[in-house]
């Protein structure tokens, strides 16, 4: 995924700027901190002297008092990353005195807020979804995973969805340092389950039970802020992703995936609860599956039938890369990655037989929803966890009226008669 940088200096238009610098840890106000930072704009399409400015606090009653705010215009044209950074702040260190970071922000859409820092050989991003729009709200950033890394640039990503449709007017103000205490996570002690379709059905992408495509790299550089290692657990080769924003896979070789039915993949994680896995080809792109529910602490193992990719588009013919994305900053361990023509049926970790499928997404009137069994209902909620609809369906499948819907991003759970419930993420236009 290669990024285009466009520079512009937005403290002022004048052949000259000044550059001052200022201690990180003091709270970034726009109006005696951060309001003659020069700012870098990236992928934003057409870049105007509006696209950044210090502007009048759009509402001084509410939460936020102060007379001035930064605001970004994102463009229709963006990409989901569209956003800015500077290096005018100190270099810092973080610590349990800073590692908590709070920033209000006050939007026109419902989406993630990436909040990320950079340093030498550091790229580490948070992103917090808003819950309303068009009113002041203090979201909390969490680096406490990071302290004793030091960083020299700030990078802001006001409006960051899974695909860009639409532009947007973000502002956002007094970011604050605050004291954090260092967390240690749980680590797995016991290998993913071992698979048990045959080598003839298989097409091993990572897995040690299994011959894997040749040339394979599984730390391509796009820019990413997640930070890879290959572990041993009980003799097995896993990958680890941590601080997990996004993370890619190149192939060795092209593979033609026609003759396979499912998609398998292991994942344990400490604390991840969304994540996005891509298939991305050569010919028709990128598209993504939720693996969801997630267990933490223990292994899940999720067999996805290649359907869930087809349906949205995606040609099998000639995949060349994955995709994993998280919520920001989290740990998650992979292992077994794999195409296969049946279900494995290994003892372990529960095989997740994901057989719900829906189409378009994103959606911008009404949803189709299916299952290979019957649907007893389906529910909305939106990135807080508010649940905004409630569809009673009863049947194997489903249309569901989502017009009245507002824009944004919303999680889709699906229960079945079975008990089952899976969880998807849908984007509304």
């Amino acid at each position: 995924m290669k990024r285009l940088f466009t520079k512009m200096l937005v403290a002022s238009f004048a052949l000259l700027s000044v550059n001052v610098m200022v201690n990180a840890q003091t709270t970034i106000d726009f109006e005696s901190v951060g309001q003659d930072w020069s700012w870098t704009i990236f992928d934003n399409g057409t870049i105007t002297p509006e696209t950044y400015s210090v502007a009048t606090n759009p509402d001084n009653s509410s939460i936020n008092t102060s007379d001035n705010c930064g605001k970004y215009i994102v463009n229709a044209n963006g990409q989901p990353w569209a956003g800015l950074w500077s290096d005018d702040m100190e270099d810092f260190t973080f610590t349990e005195a800073n590692a908590k970071i709070k920033v209000m922000v006050y939007k026109n859409v419902i989406s993630p807020f990436g909040l990320k820092f950079e340093g030498p050989g550091v790229a580490i991003e948070v992103k917090v979804p808003n819950t309303v729009v068009d009113e002041w709200e203090e979201l909390t950033f969490d680096f406490t995973a990071h302290i004793g890394k030091t960083v020299t640039k700030l990078v802001l990503i006001p409006d960051f969805p899974a695909a860009r449709t639409a532009g947007s007017i973000n502002y956002f103000d007094n970011i604050v340092f605050e004291e954090g205490v260092a967390v240690v996570l749980p680590t797995p002690t016991v290998a993913a389950p071992t698979p048990n379709v045959a080598e003839a059905n298989v097409i091993s992408v990572f897995s040690d039970s299994y011959t894997d495509i040749a040339s394979t790299e599984f730390n391509p550089f796009w820019n990413q802020a997640t930070e890879f290692s290959m572990i041993d657990i009980e003799g097995n080769a896993t990958i680890k992703y941590e601080f997990l924003n996004y993370q890619g896979i190149q192939l060795g070789s092209n593979v033609d995936a026609s003759g396979m039915t499912f998609l398998n993949v292991d994942v344990w994680t400490p604390n991840e609860t969304d994540l996005m896995l891509f298939t991305i080809s050569v010919g028709s792109g990128e598209k993504s599956v939720s693996l969801a529910p997630l267990d933490l602490e223990t292994w899940n193992t999720f067999s996805i039938p290649l359907t869930d990719f087809t349906s949205q588009g995606l040609s099998i013919t000639d995949i060349h890369q994955f995709k994993i994305e998280g919520s920001g900053g989290k740990t998650v361990y992979i292992d077994n990655l794999y195409f296969s023509t049946e279900v494995p049926t290994s003892t372990g970790a529960p095989t997740k037989v994901t057989d719900v499928s829906f189409a378009p997404n994103p959606v911008v009137s009404n949803l189709s929803v299916s299952a290979t069994s019957e649907i007893r209902t389906v529910i909305l909620r939106n990135l807080s966890g508010k649940v905004v609809q409630t569809f009673l369906v009863n049947s194997a499948n489903a249309n569901i009226n989502l017009q009245s819907l507002a824009t944004g991003l919303y999680i889709m759970s699906v229960e079945l008669a079975n008990g089952e419930i899976t969880n998807h993420k849908i984007s509304k236009l």
